[in-house]
């Protein structure tokens, strides 16, 4: 008696993945390979996230910056982030489509303006930073607790970066030693929201 086929095929195994071990050495890889992954690990995990926020972690670094620096102007986030002109608009007509930013005319000079966020568009950020912060901290924990000493090796390669680019300095430097605290709270009490 002939044997009857079976209608289900054996799936095939998944094949191996390479391994992200000392077996493939990146060494003729440079930095900014590095940097270059780790800038889309970054946005990839961060969107995951911040998924149920409604950002994306491009806008969560945004309103993260102008909920630090408080109205800031279109050229200001452009230098900043090193963003071209065109793309930091495009970004910045989304965020304001949105109802989470408003432009505030510079007394001094008709022609231009400062961005802040709206109360919705703090309300969005701070909404983000409850979900940010906690998982920072479990980065942190994988670190060793040694996030500080992290940040400021990519704020040197930043800073590199920069100078051999042209582009103008971050808004910000950190010092060697780590603030008393890194909590949500004193960035929220910085900027109590926009100044219309």
């Amino acid at each position: 008696m002939p044997r009857s086929r079976s209608t289900t095929r054996s799936r095939r195994p998944d094949p191996p993945r390479p391994a992200a071990t000392p077996e493939r050495p990146g060494g003729y890889y440079r930095l900014l390979f590095d940097v270059f992954l780790l800038f889309h690990v970054t946005r990839r995990v961060l969107g995951d996230v911040l998924a149920e926020t409604g950002l994306s972690a491009e806008d969560f670094g945004l309103y993260s910056l102008v909920l630090q620096e408080g109205a800031v102007t279109p050229g200001d986030l452009v230098r900043w982030t090193g963003l071209r002109p065109t793309t930091m608009s495009s970004m910045l007509r989304r965020i304001e489509a949105r109802g989470h930013m408003v432009r505030i005319r510079n007394p001094n000079d008709a022609r231009s303006y400062h961005l802040d966020l709206t109360p919705s568009g703090r309300d969005a950020a701070l909404r983000a930073l409850e979900t940010f912060w906690p998982f920072m901290n479990d980065v942190d924990a994988r670190l060793g607790g040694a996030e500080w000493s992290y940040r400021l090796a990519l704020q040197d390669v930043d800073t590199v970066l920069r100078e051999a680019g042209r582009l103008e300095r971050r808004p910000y430097r950190l010092s060697s030693i780590p603030p008393p605290s890194r909590e949500p709270q004193a960035l929220i009490a910085r900027h109590p929201g926009p100044r219309l």
